[in-house]
């Protein structure tokens, strides 16, 4: 988590594991994470950009990475439902609002998502100038 234009996401584009590719999902407007076009084979590591924790605290099994499959999409009649199995996935989070949005929730979903993350804060960029003038 941290403010916008820091680097997160490209940092966390660069932990993807050789020969795998990274599947970038835009959180910012669903309720849950579209991962309809995650590919078991191809991706080594999803990145849910612009998260927040609500969102996180809703689909827990599907953070956690069980060694089962996670069915997305629900509804009353379950046609266009789909399942995602993540185990062995690299699943990174960014978000520019995550502490805002970890307090909204109960005490039990905060500490339920303690329990299953990894916190880092990144309060400056990631990157130096040198870099940004070689890109420029």
């Amino acid at each position: 988590s941290g403010p916008s234009r820091v680097g997160k996401t490209v940092y966390a584009r660069s932990l993807c594991p050789p020969d795998y590719q990274v599947l970038e999902v835009n959180c910012a407007a669903g309720v849950e994470p579209d991962l309809r076009a995650y590919r078991l084979r191809s991706h080594g590591l999803i990145l849910f950009d612009e998260i927040e924790a609500p969102q996180v605290a809703r689909q827990r099994k599907l953070f956690q990475a069980c060694l089962a499959p996670v069915q997305l999409g629900c509804s009353a009649t379950n046609c266009h439902s789909y399942q995602v199995f993540l185990r062995r996935k690299r699943l990174v989070l960014a978000s520019n609002t995550w502490m805002q949005s970890l307090k909204t929730l109960s005490q039990v979903d905060q500490e339920w998502i303690a329990a299953n993350s990894v916190p880092v804060t990144v309060t400056s960029p990631l990157w130096s100038d040198a870099s940004e003038d070689m890109h420029m």
